[in-house]
């Protein structure tokens, strides 16, 4: 009962923002940024985590706090946790610790899972969300599935959003309700403006982008024996059409190593015709993809940048990024917009004269509405 002349006051809404952004992978460190865009307001308080503290603000990211300020909830207030991101459900410590270059039993974990949170694992939490998260082996892997904790944990969230229909049919295996929905990062180029670009963009990018130019990059676990016959593709895409080819790293740390990958492919490459450039920030991948002739590469948020900014693109690697482009990508029914690496010359040179792009207003519009939603439980 209201007593006349008294209002109930709202208790405090605090924010912690949970993603695999303290360590150099392109798309991680873009998360926390949209998520602070469109859900900062609706918080009272904002809290950036990962498994370690970290500051790589030199190269764009935010800084995090390490994983134990989740054990320090406050019972005073609401505690909503928004994991933001990524291939990141049921990931393992040991493994996500690995890319930090860490031993698991270095860093204290208190959840059997680093991005996959059950309400009651966590004291004091209120509400947990899932922000297009994917996991694309849910679908195949019967044990991930079956296991009762892993669907408990699951039944604890508030809202799930998956990016891809790989994940959605392994939840729906799991009889899991879901929404599917875009990779929040689609939403980029609405977030981030040309004029932003161009002033956090380094001068050496900016020489890069006076040229018309080829955007190429690759993860190392995807090179293999193709460094001859990716350099001989460039090459010949250089000189037959006339551009400038940008070998530039999305992901370099450990698990990734895009920057050994291109180094090994610009030795055979002649030094006119690339420029390989070193420890980008996450600024200047975005300007350089946006201003791209053509994105090629590995990357799934290379892909989703080019998507954004409507650059054409021809992905290749990872059942992540093939998963993603056949979920979202309406112009893959006429042409090819994931191939594997021996049929990747004669796609790009397509692709590449064709300048055929996705529009990506379908997934921005999806988007919204998703994080609309994940607004009410704040």
């Amino acid at each position: 009962m209201r007593l006349f002349g008294l209002r109930k006051s709202r208790r405090k809404t605090v924010v912690y923002v949970l993603a695999a952004s303290d360590r150099f992978n392109y798309g991680d460190l873009l998360f926390p940024y949209i998520v602070r865009h469109y859900i900062g307001a609706k918080a009272d308080e904002m809290h950036f985590v990962s498994t370690t503290a970290s500051d790589l603000s030199e190269r764009g990211a935010l800084p995090t706090e390490a994983f134990e300020v989740l054990t320090r909830m406050s019972p005073d207030v609401r505690n909503v946790l928004i994991v933001a991101g990524g291939e990141c459900l049921f990931s393992v410590w040991p493994d996500i610790m690995e890319y930090v270059g860490r031993d698991a039993d270095s860093v204290p974990h208190p959840t059997r899972y680093p991005y996959t949170i059950g309400k009651k694992e966590l004291p004091n939490l209120n509400a947990v969300v899932y922000n297009s998260v994917s996991c694309t082996a849910l679908y195949t892997i019967i044990d991930l599935r079956r296991n009762q904790w892993n669907k408990e944990v699951l039944r604890s969230a508030d809202y799930i959003a998956v990016r891809d229909s790989m994940t959605s049919k392994g939840l729906w295996k799991m009889m899991q309700w879901h929404r599917l929905c875009p990779d929040s990062a689609i939403m980029m180029s609405e977030v981030f403006s040309k004029a932003f670009l161009q002033q956090k963009t380094a001068p050496r990018i900016k020489a890069i982008r006076s040229h018309r130019y080829v955007f190429f990059q690759i993860g190392l676990r995807y090179l293999g024996d193709h460094a001859t016959q990716l350099a001989a593709m460039l090459k010949y895409i250089a000189l037959s059409q006339e551009v400038h080819i940008c070998l530039c790293p999305i992901g370099t740390a450990p698990g990734h190593d895009d920057q050994k990958a291109l180094a090994e492919i610009a030795q055979l490459l002649p030094e006119d015709i690339y420029t390989l450039v070193d420890e980008p920030s996450i600024w200047d991948i975005m300007n350089l993809i946006r201003g791209a002739r053509i994105y090629i590469g590995s990357s799934l948020h290379g892909a989703i940048t080019a998507m954004s900014f409507r650059v054409p693109l021809i992905g290749f690697g990872p059942d992540k990024l093939k998963a993603y482009i056949a979920t979202w990508y309406d112009n893959d029914k006429y042409e090819p917009s994931f191939t594997d690496i021996d049929r990747l010359p004669d796609a790009a040179v397509r692709r590449l004269i064709s300048q055929v792009y996705e529009d990506p207003r379908k997934q921005k519009r999806r988007m919204r509405r998703s994080l609309n939603r994940i607004k009410k439980f704040l």
